[in-house]
């Protein structure tokens, strides 16, 4: 168990609280290891949990949570596992498990706590202290422009999908808004969600090359792997566990993000979480909602998206 008490690492002070949320993460990951080992899956660090691993043998110190990747074959089978081996408290969430969840890589859960982005209090799934697991395809040849066509339909469902479940007729584009809404509804998410899948999977042609493609924005979709670079996994400290890594990390992290073994002080993906250890999600979403501000009030009374399916 790491030393919960308030540090300062690399000149920023991390909080108690900080600590905890941590200390959950890091058990969560210890189930998510364990039954991967179970099933010989292959999974790694990624993003800034692979930082951290590298950088730190540990989170980053502004970080507030772990990013784990798969490749697509893996993931797939995980998901079909998932609902025998992960008890409560622990829920694994994906667009197969979870209704309206469209996120597009699963995150395993833990249902008596709270984690809970201000983009989601109205949204009904689960929303405890969560750990990301992305889920990375084998890209399609990018030869005669396949690949940037099927980015391009993969962005116009992604936004299709994303304006469905968040959006509201007190929104800019009003008819708009109605009709992805009517357009999702009609075939359902999950099945949105497949269809998206089918995209990359089914493409007749398959490189060397892998990435976060589903949910990821058009510039994210093309910084691309060599699969080569995951071809072995090595075990490096991480707080007080091991977690896999990519042998292959250095050229995957170069990447990403450049010079990534300078400390570069910045606002975690999720921005703001409301986090509470001691209460269930359920309990903290219906105080967030209380207290909401009347324009979020009326922007989620004139939206459908938490009643898609």
């Amino acid at each position: 168990m790491i030393n919960l008490s308030e540090e300062i690492r690399n000149g920023y002070t991390v909080s108690t609280l900080s600590k905890r949320v941590w200390q959950i993460q890091l058990d969560m990951l210890g189930v998510l290891l364990k039954v991967c080992k179970k099933y010989n899956l292959k999974i790694w660090a990624e993003g800034g949990t692979l930082i951290g691993a590298i950088r730190h043998k540990g989170f980053i110190p502004w970080d507030d949570d772990i990013d784990m990747i798969m490749l697509r074959d893996d993931y797939t089978r995980l998901v079909e596992v998932a609902p025998i081996e992960f008890k409560y408290p622990y829920f694994f969430q994906a667009a197969e498990t979870e209704k309206n969840y469209i996120r597009g890589h699963a995150q395993l859960r833990k249902s008596d706590t709270a984690a809970i982005l201000p983009c989601d209090i109205w949204q009904n799934f689960n929303q405890g202290i969560f750990i990301d697991i992305f889920v990375a395809d084998v890209l399609p040849d990018n030869s005669n422009g396949l690949r940037e066509r099927i980015y391009t339909a993969l962005e116009t469902k992604r936004s299709r999908m994303y304006n469905a479940l968040y959006g509201s007729l007190l929104s800019r584009h009003p008819i708009k808004y109605l009709k992805d809404y009517l357009s999702v509804r009609k075939i359902g998410v999950l099945n949105s969600y497949v269809s998206m899948c089918s995209l990359i999977v089914d493409s007749p042609i398959k490189s060397t090359q892998m990435a976060d493609v589903l949910f990821s924005s058009l510039h994210h979709k093309k910084i691309t792997r060599e699969l080569s670079w995951y071809k072995e996994t090595l075990m490096l400290p991480f707080e007080d566990i091991e977690v896999p890594v990519p042998s292959g990390y250095n050229e995957i992290l170069m990447t990403q993000y450049g010079d990534y073994m300078k400390p570069v002080k910045a606002p975690t993906m999720h921005g703001e979480v409301f986090f509470n250890l001691d209460i269930p999600y359920t309990d903290v979403l219906k105080e967030l909602r209380r207290k909401a501000s009347l324009k979020s009030k009326l922007k989620h009374f004139f939206s459908f998206g938490t009643n898609i399916d």
